[in-house]
């Protein structure tokens, strides 16, 4: 009976209820037949169904069911795999301006290195006072108070005497000839040396200024830029070059400081010196006087004026003028 009901239910609703939907601008595909084939579209002729329809006719709307609305879940974020640190190299440290040393930042202060203060000029000039040994110290302390006791008060009033009585061009021209007459105590020691191109050119050297400047009175060879700086040669540099050490420091009388090496080369450069000849030579007193004593003038004025650079403002002048002699002979030795 209820079967029966809903066939008659369904009938007069596909006969009304199509009417309507046409009328309403539905389509044709919302009549549905539901047989045990299932769900397919009823044919239609104009809008309405076929009378002849093999199965149960029903709107599509009320045969499908309106789907359920799903519940919104909120699933859990899946954990992410944490990320291993990655190992970077560290950046290079750049140097600190002194301006960023300065700031208190600790990053910064880190790369500020430490100094140390400068040293005293003083104390700095004795750097090389190992190289040499001086056993005889307080004999040679004894010494160079007489030698400085000698130098105020004898030579170098007679070392201002010179250059009052004569000016500089005439000093100059002394001192040009007695540099220019020591000729064979460079070419020996420049052969003894096996510096033979040196000795060509010390030789070309004087008789250039033999010649041209008037037996050495002009320097014209500085003129000439080969024989202007040729370096000197003595027999304590040779001896150096020999391989030869310094030995002991000695401070002569009124010669001053020497080692012993550089006491026996002085000897050989007195008796290779032509102005020495002439005591040897049976010369007067009075003539051999009147030749070396200018060379001698100009050798004090020279030996004044490295003392007093040697020993200004130095804290202790004995080993302020020890030093500088070291170094001297010692860049000596090297050209």
């Amino acid at each position: 009976m209820k079967k029966f009901l809903l066939i008659l239910t369904v009938s007069a609703l596909s006969f009304c209820g199509l009417e309507m939907a046409s009328a309403s601008s539905s389509s044709d595909n919302d009549i549905v037949i539901i047989n045990k084939d299932g769900t397919k579209t009823a044919p239609t002729r104009g809008g309405k169904a076929k009378k002849n329809s093999n199965g149960t006719l029903f709107l599509r709307s009320a045969a499908e069911p309106s789907p359920r609305p799903t519940p919104k879940s909120n699933p859990k974020p899946k954990p992410q795999a944490t990320p291993a640190p990655s190992v970077s190299k560290p950046a290079p440290i750049k140097p600190a301006s002194k301006k960023a040393a300065d700031s208190k930042d600790p990053s910064i202060r880190i790369q500020k290195k430490s100094t140390p203060p400068p040293a005293d000029d003083d104390l700095d000039e004795y750097s090389h006072i190992a190289t040499i040994p001086d056993p005889a110290a307080p004999v040679n302390r004894g010494t160079f108070w007489l030698n400085h006791q000698l130098y105020n008060y004898v030579l170098r009033p007679a070392s201002k005497a010179y250059e009052f009585i004569l000016p500089l061009p005439a000093r100059k021209a002394i001192h040009n000839v007695f540099d220019n007459v020591e000729y064979p105590v460079r070419v020996v020691n420049h052969v003894l040396q096996f510096e033979f191109k040196r000795a060509d050119l010390e030789t070309r050297k004087f008789v250039v200024n033999s010649v041209a400047g008037v037996g050495g009175i002009l320097r014209v060879s500085d003129r000439i830029p080969e024989l202007a700086n040729i370096p000197p040669a003595d027999t304590g540099q040779t001896f150096a070059k020999w391989g030869i050490g310094h030995g002991a420091y000695v401070v002569l009388p009124v010669v001053g400081p020497r080692s012993v090496r550089d006491a026996v080369g002085m000897a050989g450069d007195y008796a290779l010196n032509p102005v020495s000849w002439l005591s040897f030579g049976g010369v007067g007193g009075a003539t051999a006087l009147a030749v070396s004593g200018p060379s001698a003038a100009r050798n004090i004025n020279e030996k004044i004026n490295l003392y007093d650079a040697a020993t200004q403002n130095a804290i202790d002048p004995y080993i302020a003028v020890r030093t500088g002699y070291i170094q001297y002979r010692e860049q000596a030795a090297s050209k």
